[in-house]
């Protein structure tokens, strides 16, 4: 299905291990999206001049980066909704 697996940095595992360890999957498409700087950038210079002081409600929160970035801006409350869980533990 295109998935990565990650692991928690906390664990120390060999690598003929690393299946048997509890992963988290994240789609392929969502590597390129996260490393756009140029998307990033400009998603952080709006949030920057838009939601200091207001409350957040970031839908498909995804790894978490626009809730954090609106956390940063100075958003008085930030609150993510992700339906995969393993992206929910990963922005947690």
């Amino acid at each position: 299905t295109g998935h990565f697996k990650f692991v928690s940095s906390e664990c120390s595992v060999e690598s003929h291990q690393l299946n048997s360890v509890v992963s988290m999957s994240v789609e392929r498409w969502h590597f390129p999206m996260i490393n756009d700087e140029r998307r990033n950038s400009a998603y952080n210079r709006a949030i920057d001049m838009c939601l200091k002081g207001q409350r957040v409600v970031d839908i498909g929160g995804g790894s978490g980066l626009l809730a954090m970035m609106a956390a940063r801006a100075g958003a008085e409350q930030v609150v993510t909704v992700e339906r995969v869980g393993d992206m929910a533990e990963c922005a947690s």
